[in-house]
């Protein structure tokens, strides 16, 4: 399992969040990307809307099982979003235009979107987790994303020719190597009636 992310890049900028950040704020400072993305989600989701405020940022923090040091899991936050019955999907994002046309179709239909990735090391190990919420793609090829408040392009996946740019990191190709990158792709969407009634019945 991939380790945890965030790494932090500059402090967030103006998108829903306001005035300075400091140690009150869970994980800030050292992490916190998965606290950010899916304050992000929410208000794609339509539960949050406005400002990101500190007590919401601590709640958000403490439901998707932020670490001290401002790390989380993919998982944790699929976690939390599962325990409002929303339908949680992650996979592995190869960075083929499907792929990036999949993200477009789930966009379209309402659904949050977030790209995790980690730089492969020669070891086996993973580093240099992070994930950002999807804003839009760019055709079939890429993707536009909130790089801590800022607007950033990634493009590529898992499969090569991964690519960070703009947004918070000017060193994202040490980070993310554009061959040894893995990444990875959430989709968090409201239920069909059809999911409903499949649950219901326990299939």
């Amino acid at each position: 399992q991939n380790p945890s992310l965030c790494i932090t890049g500059k402090s967030p900028g103006s998108r829903a969040l306001q005035g300075s950040m400091d140690g009150s704020w869970s994980g800030y400072g050292s992490g916190g990307c998965g606290t950010w993305a899916t304050a992000m989600c929410n208000r794609i989701l339509g539960t949050a809307s406005g400002e990101v405020t500190q007590q919401e940022w601590n709640d958000i923090a403490s439901g998707i099982g932020q670490d001290a040091g401002g790390g989380s899991s993919m998982t944790g936050q699929g976690d939390y979003y599962a325990g409002q019955g929303k339908a949680v999907e992650t996979k592995a994002f190869g960075g083929s235009a499907a792929d990036y046309a999949e993200i477009q179709e789930k966009l379209d239909e309402g659904c949050d979107v977030k790209l995790a990735f980690w730089q492969r090391n020669a070891d086996g190990t993973y580093s240099n987790g992070h994930v950002e919420t999807v804003t839009g793609t760019n055709g079939s090829s890429s993707a536009t994303t909130n790089s801590w408040g800022q607007s950033a392009t990634v493009q590529g996946g898992s499969s090569g020719g991964f690519g960070h740019t703009g947004g918070a990191f000017p060193n994202s190709g040490t980070l993310w190597p554009a061959g040894s990158t893995e990444v990875e792709v959430q989709y968090i969407c409201e239920k069909s009636v059809l999911q409903e009634i499949a649950e219901f019945f326990g299939f």
